[in-house]
């Protein structure tokens, strides 16, 4: 487990706050309330651009509102690599998009492979894809 101690979710966001809220739910329900050795490693940080999102509410120990200036994406997740890397916490961190609805089972996915990595892939990165759900035979790197 020593190359996957801790990992974080991040997600910048700006004024998209049903798809945030529902992503703070699915991964409350299905990561953090899971019986599964994720569930001691994950942390999500939602960098607000938009400063719409109730901060004191939605943080809990594993869950992190960080209200941001509109700073763009770039300045979101720049804005919580810092503050992730600054914990000495994270080792692997997911950059994710606030219009998209989360996949509980793509991040464990991600997480069971990133436990098996060995010395030769220890500094590759894994990339992701989207689909749209308006047009789902489309997907989006």
């Amino acid at each position: 487990m020593e190359q996957w101690e801790r990992s974080w979710q991040q997600i910048c966001a700006m004024k998209k706050e049903d798809y945030i809220l529902g992503n703070i739910q699915l991964v409350k329900d299905e990561i953090l309330s899971s019986d599964e050795p994720i569930a001691d490693h994950f942390r999500m940080q939602v960098i607000d651009n938009g400063r719409t999102l109730n901060a004191e509410s939605l943080s809990e120990e594993r869950i992190s509102i960080s209200p941001n200036e509109n700073v763009g994406g770039a300045g979101g997740f720049a804005r919580g690599m810092v503050e992730a890397l600054d914990r000495g916490e994270a080792t692997h961190i997911l950059l994710m998009d606030d219009d998209v609805a989360v996949s509980p089972e793509s991040i464990k996915r991600t997480f069971n492979l990133l436990r098996m990595v060995n010395d030769e892939y220890k500094e590759a990165f894994v990339s992701g894809a989207m689909l749209n759900y308006d047009f789902g035979e489309e997907q989006w790197e």
